[in-house]
């Protein structure tokens, strides 16, 4: 299974050690990858 506060925390170390306050996500899949989901938008 995927440990995704792990993912969380590698983000929130990687924002602040870049004096960074947020993350854009360009593509779906960097989306998925942080919050372990699917990458597909249901417009319904």
């Amino acid at each position: 299974m995927v440990d995704l506060s792990a993912r969380a925390d590698r983000l929130d170390e990687y924002l602040d050690a870049r004096g960074l306050e947020a993350v854009w996500f360009a593509r779906p899949n960097g989306f998925a990858w942080l919050t372990g989901g699917d990458n597909v938008v249901d417009g319904d």
